[in-house]
């Protein structure tokens, strides 16, 4: 094979050019329109060097594709509109995920979990269940970690979890994990995707690659997954609306599994919490029957599963006004599902830059059940121009610490002011992160 170009150099571009050099013994190229990651171009030269492999980076600028490439390794925040990327196809060059091309060398069953809202939730208490189960557990994809870390690093765990995201799927010829989940399909990511139809294919595409001794969990609930085929794997269904014949439901306040054999749990035995994450806990109950957890067991590790923040976090209770950070709520359906859970009126926060939606879809669940909308930042016009039929009364703020200002000013003893995007962070904040923790800290300091 030729030179190896890894495309983004970010932390899946860097282990993913190790895996290429350390692995597979490679010549390697790595490219980056940024500057600020020669870092770790150093670190890799430094790699290289001792290896005796060659090595070379280009960064900062618009580069043509050079002839001795055979391969293109793309990082997942690398749009498939990308020029390089568009000239390797015209040319014949493979082009291949960061994930992708770990996989291939993974020896260990993989679980899968992908899904519009929920990723992050579902993988992190499937993998606390697990490890409270006693199993030995490596996890990994878009919650942080590279799967080509763990290839170069030489782990072999029993099981591998992975959250994966529509970006990680883009470019994955033969991904296809032992067990899937597919949580929901909502509106996301339509300014580097397209379309929904674009966005569900590769959902789907996913479980499309699975055979007949695979397993995939699919929410019931949504109807696009509902309408949808899947292959000849093995599948089983999730929801909290109705009964399910194969997967885990929940009926009269009792989760049931059925699978040949009906097993319960009464959510009243349950954390608290659980009501304001009943989907997601549903959907990792039902994937840890499927690697063979019991129902009694992982009843007792949710009572020690801490949820990850800015998802529905409860920050504080001021004058009777209750405050809670979706930060993570970066598209409509999460707002939606933040709407339905949190109770009383509520003060709603949304803004920050749209990634291409339309936010008339949030129409119904604001007029029902939103007091104020305060929205702000770079899509604070077009979010007040597609709701504003709703009669809910609207106010436009400059930034976030306008429209905490603002909420704080309009709520009232028995309000819940709630910070639920329904856009990416990044005309004001570096991450969903910064931005949950600024509103914390916000509340924090609210007398």
């Amino acid at each position: 094979m030729g030179v190896v170009l890894v495309l983004g150099l970010g932390e899946s571009g860097f282990w993913a050019s190790r895996l290429v050099m350390e692995v597979l013994r490679h010549p390697l190229l790595v490219m980056d329109d940024r500057k600020d990651v020669e870092a770790k171009a150093l670190d890799l030269a430094e790699r290289a060097r001792a290896l005796g492999i060659p090595f070379e980076a280009r960064f900062g600028g618009r580069f043509s594709l050079p002839s001795d490439v055979s391969q293109v390794v793309v990082s997942p925040g690398v749009p498939s509109r990308h020029p390089l990327l568009v000239e390797a196809q015209k040319r014949g060059v493979r082009v291949v995920g960061e994930m992708e091309l770990a996989f291939t060398r993974v020896s260990s069953p993989v679980v899968a979990i992908t899904g519009t809202n929920g990723k992050t939730t579902v993988t992190s208490m499937l993998v606390h269940l697990m490890c409270q189960g006693g199993m030995d557990v490596w996890m990994g994809g878009n919650i942080g970690t590279p799967l080509s870390r763990m290839v170069v690093e030489g782990r072999r765990p029993e099981w591998v979890v992975l959250e994966v995201s529509s970006f990680q799927l883009e470019w994955a010829e033969r991904f296809s994990p032992g067990v899937g989940a597919i949580l929901n399909i909502g509106e996301d990511h339509l300014d580097r995707h397209g379309t929904m139809e674009e966005y569900l294919a590769l959902k789907l595409g996913m479980a499309a690659k699975q055979g007949k001794e695979d397993a995939l969990l699919i929410n019931i609930d949504d109807p696009l997954l509902r309408r949808s085929e899947f292959g000849e794997c093995r599948l089983f269904h999730f929801s909290i609306l109705t009964p399910v014949e194969r997967g885990m439901g929940v009926e009269n306040d009792t989760i049931v599994w059925r699978d040949g054999v009906e097993e319960t749990l009464e959510v009243g035995a349950l954390p608290q919490w659980v009501r304001f994450h009943m989907d997601n806990v549903v959907a990792a109950l039902g994937l840890g029957r499927i690697v063979g957890l019991s129902m009694e067991g992982m009843a007792a590790a949710l009572e020690t599963y801490a949820l990850p923040p800015h998802r529905l976090e409860f920050v504080a209770e001021k004058g009777g006004i209750r405050f809670y950070n979706d930060s993570k709520a970066t598209n409509p359906p999460a707002v939606v599902r933040a709407l339905a859970l949190v109770k009383g009126s509520i003060v709603l926060l949304m803004g920050g830059r749209n990634k291409g939606f339309r936010f008339t879809s949030l129409r119904e669940a604001v007029e029902k059940r939103v007091k104020t909308l305060v929205v702000f930042g770079e899509a604070r016009e077009e979010i007040a121009r597609d709701l504003r039929d709703t009669g809910v009364p609207i106010i436009e703020a400059e930034g976030l610490g306008d429209a905490v200002a603002w909420a704080v000013d309009v709520a009232r003893e028995g309000d819940a002011v709630l910070l639920s995007p329904g856009c990416a962070s990044f005309d004001e904040f570096s991450s969903y992160r910064e931005r949950g923790g600024f509103f914390r800290e916000m509340v924090l300091k609210t007398s």
